[in-house]
């Protein structure tokens, strides 16, 4: 059979629309995991997961950025999770911070976690997340642990319910393949643990990195104790650095997207450029669900068609404090998104906001016979930092054809046409224009030459 080519013109221009008091999009939705191991420019959901019996590595394991300080980008490492130490409600991924941030004492006399100092600082830094990343965080339940050994010392645990922690000695012990893969990068090589050493008072694990043990007053034992190895201090010692660690909600994420070189997939290119290819990276970045921006239909019932010109008017609101809206994005998946082997087929940026743009593409031939389109109002930040989205809306319906008795357009009219025979050939062209106060796309029908049958939109 012939080779099907779709030409979609696009010719856009936006008006926002901010309405107060709308109601909520749901974010109760958990996004089920992708059925396969090959990963992609940009991925449905919280893509993340770690297997679980692989421990991260140096060579292989996962970076997502999250947050920022000192006005950088944050990097986690992604360790998965560990059941016998933690308990979260939600389904959670577990981060790790790649980096070490700042040195800290971990107490003035204690080597409880539960009543540390540490503690009560480190859940204080809150400000290095936005408010929606912050809710993305789940509150997670640290577990206490009897007298266990590691293979470098006798250590336990307290239990307390936490957003920021830094891992107990059997996390770091168990989630990192080796020593290699425990060292962190900063200026402060060393990291705190919350496990209380059980063999002496007063004491409390950390991982050793860097030339320390002038600082504790103590010979060379880097031949005993390598770096990445697990070793104890005084709670007091403020050489020490601190590494945070959180569970990531996994239903706030809507998009896990690739970066390279510290720049994220480029979601702000043209439908032309937008085709969705696999990916090796490393490193990514998240978009997550912000209930307070939303898009929508202005009216989901009214079918009409007026010639060969159908139209799809949608409102968005943006309630949003920080990360306002700057994109309206367009999204072709295989079927519907919360679907467990759903993937993007091809995704871009529709317009800048209050702007005109041409985009001109074709569809690869082989496409799926159905598939959905999706609209989305999001904020799209530069670089690896996190980008906020509504909830896909789904105007599968409203681009397929179907036949109807033409009618006068009005405000809240969606206008279809009928679908044409596989001898004919089809252009879209989008058009946006303001009726009565709402945006609205028009679809302009041509014919196209096919020896196959037009696939559903």
């Amino acid at each position: 059979m012939g080779r099907l080519k779709k030409r979609l013109k696009l010719v856009l221009g936006m008006f926002l629309v901010v309405a107060f008091g709308v109601a909520k999009s749901s974010t109760n939705h958990i996004f089920a995991e992708e059925n396969n191991s090959r990963q992609y420019e940009i991925n449905l959901g919280c893509w993340l997961q770690q297997e679980e019996a692989d421990r991260w590595n140096i060579e292989t394991g996962k970076i997502v950025y999250y947050g920022t300080y000192e006005g950088k980008a944050m990097g986690y490492r992604v360790l998965g999770s560990s059941v016998e130490t933690q308990e979260t409600i939600e389904e959670c991924i577990l981060l790790d911070s790649d980096m070490i941030l700042y040195r800290s004492i971990f107490s003035d006399f204690t080597s409880l976690w539960s009543e540390s100092d540490l503690r009560s600082d480190l859940n204080g830094k809150v400000n290095m997340f936005s408010q929606i990343e912050v809710k993305a965080m789940a509150n997670t339940q640290l577990l206490p642990a009897d007298m266990y050994y590691t293979g470098y010392g006798l250590f336990e645990d307290t239990g307390s319910n936490d957003k920021l922690f830094v891992l107990s000695a059997a996390e770091a012990f168990e989630l990192y393949e080796d020593n290699e893969s425990r060292v962190k990068t900063g200026e402060y090589g060393c990291w705190w643990l919350r496990s209380e050493n059980t063999e002496f008072s007063g004491i409390t694990g950390f991982v050793v990195s860097g030339d320390i043990w002038p600082e504790l007053g103590m010979g060379d034992l880097s031949s005993y104790f390598p770096n990445g190895s697990i070793y104890s201090a005084n709670v007091d010692t403020d050489y020490i650095g601190v590494s945070p660690a959180f569970n990531l909600k996994k239903e706030s994420v809507l998009f896990t997207i690739a970066c390279v070189g510290g720049v994220g997939w480029d979601k702000t290119q043209s439908l032309a450029n937008a085709c969705i290819k696999e990916s090796d990276s490393r490193e990514w970045k998240l978009t997550l669900i912000d209930e307070k921006k939303e898009i929508k239909l202005s009216n989901v019932d009214a079918v009409t068609k007026n010639g060969e010109t159908i139209i799809v008017p949608y409102t968005y609101s943006d309630q949003s404090e920080e990360n306002k809206v700057n994109q309206i994005s367009i999204m072709i998946t295989d079927s519907e998104y919360t679907d467990s082997d759903s993937r993007i087929l091809y995704y871009g940026a529709l317009d800048n906001i209050g702007n005109e743009l041409i985009v001109d593409f074709e569809l690869p031939s082989d496409l799926p016979n159905e598939y959905r389109v999706y609209l989305i109002a999001e904020c799209i930040n530069e670089g690896c930092y996190t980008d906020y989205a509504s909830l896909p809306l789904d105007i599968t319906e409203q681009v397929y054809f179907s036949e109807v008795d033409d009618k006068e357009i009005t405000s809240t009219s969606t206008i279809i046409p009928k679908t044409e025979s596989k001898s004919k050939r089809i252009d879209y062209a989008i058009w946006i224009s303001l009726i009565a106060g709402s945006v609205v796309i028009l679809l302009k029908c041509n014919n196209i030459n096919s020896n196959k049958e037009n696939k559903r939109l």
